[in-house]
């Protein structure tokens, strides 16, 4: 997948059996590596840091729910794809 998915995505990583929802595009995780998203088990949500996943586009087996979209977000999406 090479699309930038929007704040709100609700997926499945791979060898991961919970959902996740993407709270975070453009992230470093504690170690200070760049990622492309951060995101928390749904539906739990944010629980403080123990429980928010960074990854990239490679690790995403499955789009459950599309996050929203509009103008802003489209036109910031769009903003990211040559970063």
């Amino acid at each position: 997948m090479n699309e930038i998915l929007p704040i709100g995505t609700v997926i499945k990583l791979k060898n991961i059996e919970k959902p996740y929802m993407i709270i975070s595009l453009k992230t470093k995780n504690l170690e200070g590596k760049d990622f492309l998203y951060a995101a928390v088990p749904f539906p739990l949500g944010y629980l403080g840091i123990v429980n928010k996943k960074c990854f990239n586009n490679s690790e995403i087996e499955e789009i459950y729910f599309l996050g929203y979209l509009n103008n802003e977000s489209r036109k910031y999406l769009k903003s990211l794809k040559g970063c």
